[in-house]
């Protein structure tokens, strides 16, 4: 399997480990990439099954399940401002701390500035979502995450999600596999597990809000 970190530490692990369960003899290969990088591995057979946090995707060559939509949030410390306009004035100092430059909802988030001509803002590029997270903390900045990613932080009142008015497409967690005239009884086993999984998950998420 190939997913970025994002799914491998708010969704994956908990299904690999409930499945390891159930099908003890199964062997498990993860490898951490991008999306895009996710997406080269399983179209050129280096894994079975590929994970993906992006926007709506049509693929030809994957048989493609769309996972769940999830929600991008801005992040800061419990002393950062409450509303991104904060961060949006020319004088901030304020770092935006994130992850690698192929990350969808980095590239999401940025072209947004772009477009509506906010001004750029310093980034901090960091190696982890982890790393991410402490250094926001910290008070360093903000930080733009899918939210099954900090929640667990924001309830225990480590971060605080800052209000804004702006308006980001929709982006979903997605699994392909690659199209095959056999398809291998334990993929199959294992992408309905994940799909079941993962709506479950969601339907907790939704009732606790």
């Amino acid at each position: 399997m190939a997913a970025p970190e994002s799914i491998t530490i708010s969704r994956l692990s908990p299904i690999i480990r409930e499945f390891s369960l159930k099908y003890p003899h199964v062997k498990f290969i993860l490898i951490n990439g991008t999306c895009e990088q996710n997406q080269v591995d399983l179209i050129s057979g280096r894994v079975d099954v590929a994970f993906m946090v992006y926007p709506e995707i049509h693929p030809e060559k994957c048989i493609h399940y769309s996972l769940a939509q999830e929600n991008i949030v801005l992040v800061c410390s419990n002393d950062g401002p409450d509303h991104f306009d904060e961060y949006k004035r020319e004088n901030t100092n304020h770092f935006f701390i994130t992850n690698e430059e192929s990350c969808s909802y980095r590239t999401m988030f940025e072209r947004y500035l772009v477009k509506h001509d906010i001004h750029p803002f310093q980034t901090m590029e960091l190696w982890s979502i982890e790393a991410i997270k402490q250094t926001v903390m910290s008070g360093l900045g903000f930080s733009f995450l899918p939210y099954i990613t900090v929640k667990e932080d924001v309830n225990r009142g480590k971060l605080k999600i800052v209000s804004h008015s702006e308006k980001f497409d929709p982006i979903y967690s997605h699994m392909l596999i690659k199209k095959k005239k056999w398809l291998s009884p334990t993929v199959k086993a294992f992408s309905e597990f994940v799909i079941k999984s993962i709506r479950e998950t969601d339907n907790e998420l939704e009732s606790s809000r």
